[in-house]
């Protein structure tokens, strides 16, 4: 059974101290899911890893900082 589903069925338990139980169960499978989908940085296109977010993409494929800030870079 996928992931996705196992956690709506436990999160559909009417019973509060069941479905707690089985949502910790789940506990350790959902904070590797959500650290793989949420906080393991931007897929960058080029290259085969990820990344940190924040910067700039085209500051990957070599344009100086300086033409950037003036406009000297036609995209």
């Amino acid at each position: 059974m996928g992931l996705i589903k196992s956690v709506h069925e436990a999160d559909c338990i009417s019973n509060l101290k069941e479905r707690s139980r089985e949502l910790k169960i789940l506990g350790d499978e959902i904070e590797g899911r959500n650290q793989t989908i949420l906080y393991s940085g931007v897929a960058n296109q080029a290259l085969p890893l990820n990344r940190d977010i924040g910067g700039r993409w085209f500051d990957e494929i070599g344009w100086a900082p300086a033409d950037l800030e003036r406009g000297a870079v036609e995209v």
